[in-house]
C-alpha cells in the first residue's frame, strides 16, 4: 500500500499538465500512487498523460461532474494512509511530500498540513507569496474546548490564505471526521479548510511548498461572483457553529463583536443577513432547499444576488479601468509636461547663447571698424599698395 495519494483534478490543462505531474514524480519522496482523473477534456491532456510511462500512475476518465465530485472520487479511489490534492495547472516544491510527512511524524495529533502559496503565472514565473495574515488575535476568547485549531480557522475568515485545494495535505482519517468536499462548484476548497480547522489539529508550514497558477481561465477570477454567493452561504453556516459552540454567552457577545473587525465577507454581507432572517422565520429549512440554493443555477435568490454581484463588481472594474485610464492619461501628460519644460530649458539656454553671439560679433565688428578707420591701418595700406598691385596683375595674367 502506498503511503501518499495524490489526486490530480484534470480538466482541459493541456498547457500545464505536464509540469504539473513532473513535480509529482520528481520528487524527493517516492512511495505514493499518483491518481489522475480526467474531468471530461477536449483537449490533449489524455494524450499527454498517456504518453507518460509510471507505474505509480493511475488514470481514469469520466464525463464532467465538477471539481469537488472529482476530488471525492479520487479520495474514494485512494488507499494511502495520507491524501494529498494537486490541481492540473498548480505544481509541488521537489520537497513538498517531505517536508509535510516530518510535521506527521514530529505531530501525531496533527490532523492535516498546509504551506504557504508561491504564485507563478503562465509562463511559471513567480510574483508573489501567499502567507498567513499576521493579525493580533490576543483579544479573541479562546475556548479550550474547541477541537480544532482556533488560531486557523480566525485567520481563515480573514480569507482564504491556503488559496487552494492544492494545498491540502491530510491523514486520511480527517474525512472520516468531517465528511468529503461539499458541493460548492467554486468555494469548496473554503468549505472544507474551514470545517478541518474547525474540527482537527492543522499544521502551517511558513515556507512555499506550493506553486499556485494564476491564469486567464482561473476560476474565481472568470466566476468571481457565484463564488461570492458560495461564500456568503458557507460563512453564515460556519460562523453560527462557531458562535454557538461558545457556551459563555458574555463571551459569545465578545467574540462576535471582535469578528465583526475580523471578518472578510468578500462582499457577502447581504446575503449573509438575507440568510440568518430565513432562519429565524424558517428554522427547519430542508437539506434539499439549502442544496437547491448551491446547486440550482435557475434558483430565483441565487440569480438575484448573482446578478447584483456581477453589477457591482462591473461597476468596480469601470471605475478601476476608468482611474486607470486618467492615472495613465495624468501620467503621460506629466511626461509630456516635463518634456516641454525640459525643452523650453534648453531653448532658454539656446536663446542665451545666441544673444552672446551677437554681443561678441557686435564687439568684434566694432573692432574691426576701429581697425579700418585707424591711422596704422591707413598708413599699413598706402605702403602694401605696390605689392597688392603686383600680385593683381599677375593674377589677372
Amino acid at each position: 500500500m502506498p503511503k501518499i495519494s495524490i489526486i490530480i483534478p484534470l480538466y482541459n490543462h493541456e498547457r500545464y499538465i505536464l509540469n504539473t505531474i513532473c513535480s509529482v514524480l520528481n520528487q524527493d519522496f517516492s512511495d505514493f500512487e499518483l491518481i489522475i482523473i480526467n474531468d471530461g477534456s477536449t483537449d490533449r491532456s489524455e494524450e499527454i498523460v498517456k504518453n507518460i510511462k509510471d507505474e505509480r500512475i493511475k488514470y481514469y476518465f469520466q464525463e464532467n461532474q465538477g471539481a469537488y465530485r472529482t476530488i471525492n472520487r479520487g479520495i474514494l479511489l485512494s488507499k494511502g494512509d495520507f491524501v494529498s490534492i494537486l490541481n492540473s495547472d498548480d505544481i509541488y516544491h521537489p520537497h513538498r511530500l517531505t517536508e509535510c510527512l516530518k510535521v506527521f511524524e514530529s505531530n501525531p495529533n496533527i490532523s492535516a498540513v498546509f504551506s504557504e502559496v508561491e504564485f507563478i503565472d503562465e509562463d511559471e514565473k513567480s510574483f508573489e507569496i501567499l502567507k498567513a495574515p499576521e493579525e493580533d488575535l490576543s483579544n479573541f476568547y479562546f475556548d479550550p474546548t474547541f477541537e480544532g485549531e482556533q488560531k486557523m480557522f480566525l485567520k481563515l475568515l480573514m480569507g482564504n490564505f491556503l488559496a487552494s485545494t492544492s494545498n491540502l495535505f491530510c491523514r486520511r482519517e480527517a474525512f472520516d471526521k468531517i465528511g468529503f468536499f461539499s458541493n460548492f462548484k467554486y468555494a469548496h476548497d473554503y468549505d472544507f479548510f474551514l470545517r478541518l480547522s474547525f474540527n482537527c489539529k492543522v499544521f502551517y508550514i511558513r515556507s512555499p511548498l506550493l506553486k499556485y497558477r494564476i491564469h486567464k481561465s482561473s476560476t474565481f477570477k472568470a466566476n468571481e461572483a457565484e463564488t461570492q454567493f458560495e461564500v456568503g452561504l458557507i460563512l453564515k453556516k460556519i460562523i453560527i457553529k462557531y458562535l454557538t459552540h461558545i457556551s459563555d454567552e458574555n463571551k459569545r457577545v465578545e467574540t462576535l463583536l471582535h469578528l465583526f473587525k475580523l471578518l472578510n465577507t468578500l462582499n457577502t454581507e447581504r446575503i449573509i443577513m438575507t440568510l440568518l432572517l430565513l432562519d429565524l422565520t424558517a428554522p427547519n429549512l430542508s437539506d434539499s432547499a439549502v442544496a437547491d440554493l448551491i446547486e440550482n443555477p435557475t434558483n430565483s435568490f441565487r440569480l438575484a444576488f448573482i446578478e447584483r454581484q456581477k453589477t457591482q463588481l462591473n461597476l468596480w472594474k469601470y471605475s478601476q479601468d476608468a482611474w486607470n485610464s486618467w492615472k495613465e492619461t495624468n501620467e503621460k501628460l506629466l511626461k509630456t509636461n516635463k518634456l516641454l519644460l525640459s525643452k523650453e530649458k534648453e531653448l532658454n539656454e539656446l536663446n542665451d547663447k545666441i544673444d552672446s553671439l551677437k554681443e561678441e560679433l557686435n564687439r568684434l565688428t566694432q573692432l574691426n571698424e576701429a581697425i579700418i578707420n585707424s591711422y596704422s591701418f591707413k598708413i599699413g595700406r598706402a605702403i602694401t599698395w605696390p605689392i597688392r598691385e603686383s600680385l593683381r596683375l599677375l593674377k589677372i595674367k
